[in-house]
């Protein structure tokens, strides 16, 4: 392998399938082309590919603009917190204070792109950022004895996704792909995530072309649900943010639930399956949530709750008896469906099974063994005669997968796949 540094990639070839390259300068400035099997684009917001392809597609929601600089000798916050990302919200928008490893601070604050752009326009970036930082109380004391030493610079406009990240002989990864805000520093995650999930996209269609056609739709379902629960996160923020009365903070608490009902109903279900104290629930303890998600995250957190502890009962056996959960009949969500496709394995994209419902369109990758039993549950046969029958065609003992089998169920119907346990004299 042939490892260049000191390079920067200007443009990347497409001449038909197989047939890539990259055009580059080294550090001399000599452009020099080369032919590949294969780009990842890890270019960041540049997006050689993405903008190349025509792929990019800006977020309308979050169009904000960010004045960055980085200080020596800034205040930190006291002990324990002192390695901690401080966010300060203030008139205009909001600050971020990142301590650095270095012993340096990167201060950024975003306000709405209208606003930062006229003022720039009128006072230049320096004026602009000091400004900034003089109507952020906390920042302006943190800052108080530090010392520029880079910047600022501007940014405007950042939030984007695209509509594919993965084609023929190319994939995107990171910002590259999308880029949401960096209120949570949420393009670490999708970096570090991005480069697993690429990595065994480049491997699948190293191996098989037809294999990894198939997966670039998944690989960016998978992207796109990371990307998607980020988003609804940072509109969360701002639309409970009743702190500050500026033209920021209102528009962005009437955009910040702009989207439809499924897609608030999608992000209900994703922090119910979240840690108690999870970021997004100190938000809705703390802060005015809009009308209804608040009492809606609540109502399906205890639902499940409700779920998860009748199941423990019905697959719970008395002394010398069997669990009551084998002679009921698993009912499936309306819509549910089963469905063979690429699913990410260890290392590469692989065939298998998703499991989908109106209560999980998000899909859920299931083994093969409980493909079956969803597919053979029409709500007439009891999770006995399912266990019985995929014994079966197993060539197995029933005793042998029962343990397996319930618990498969338990999970299905916690999650809402299996939407009822009825006794099979109520069908």
């Amino acid at each position: 392998v042939d490892v260049l540094q000191g390079c920067r990639v200007v443009d990347v070839e497409f001449a038909g399938q197989e047939q890539i390259a990259v055009r580059y300068t080294d550090a001399s400035g000599t452009e020099s082309r080369s032919s590949c099997r294969f780009v990842v684009d890890a270019s960041g917001q540049a997006g050689l590919i993405g903008r190349k392809l025509g792929l990019r597609q800006p977020d309308e929601h979050f169009q904000n603009l960010a004045v960055f600089a980085y200080f020596e000798g800034c205040e930190r916050l006291p002990e324990p917190d002192q390695t901690n990302i401080f966010i300060e919200s203030y008139e205009h928008g909001w600050f971020w204070m990142i301590p650095l490893h270095n012993g340096q601070m990167s201060v950024g604050s975003v306000v709405d792109h209208r606003y930062g752009s006229e003022a720039i326009r009128a006072s230049g970036a320096e004026a602009y950022f000091a400004a900034q930082v003089a109507a952020a109380p906390n920042a302006s004391r943190m800052l108080a004895s530090a010392r520029l030493v880079q910047g600022p610079t501007v940014i405007r406009d950042w939030s984007y996704s695209s509509t594919d990240v993965a084609g023929d002989g190319w994939v995107l990864a990171g910002d590259a792909a999308c880029f949401i805000d960096p209120l949570f520093s949420t393009g670490v995650h999708l970096a570090l995530s991005a480069g697993v999930m690429s990595a065994a996209y480049v491997e699948t269609a190293l191996k098989d072309q037809d294999l990894a056609r198939a997966a670039a739709p998944v690989y960016k379902q998978l992207y796109d649900a990371q990307y998607n629960l980020f988003r609804q996160l940072a509109g969360l923020f701002y639309a409970t943010n009743r702190t500050i009365e500026s033209y920021f903070w209102d528009a962005r608490r009437i955009m910040g639930f702009d989207d439809s009902v499924p897609a608030r109903d999608a992000f209900i279900r994703a922090v119910a399956g979240q840690p108690p104290k999870g970021y997004e629930h100190v938000v809705l303890d703390r802060g005015e949530a809009p009308e209804g998600l608040k009492e809606g995250v609540t109502a399906v957190v205890a639902g499940r709750a409700e779920r998860k502890e009748r199941f423990a009962t019905l697959s719970t056996a008395a002394p010398g008896a069997e669990p009551p959960v084998l002679e009921l009949v698993p009912r499936l969500a309306l819509g549910t469906r089963v469905e063979r496709q690429p699913i990410l394995g260890n290392g590469e994209f692989e065939w298998g099974y998703v499991v989908a419902s109106g209560e999980r369109p998000e899909s859920l990758p299931v083994s093969a063994f409980v493909a079956g039993l969803v597919t053979a549950a029409d709500g007439h046969r009891t999770v006995r005669q399912l266990i019985v029958e995929r014994a079966r065609e197993s060539a197995v003992e029933p005793a042998a997968i029962a343990r397996t089998a319930v618990s498969a169920i338990g999970i299905l119907y916690v999650d809402g796949v299996v939407e009822a346990l009825s006794p099979a004299a109520a069908l």
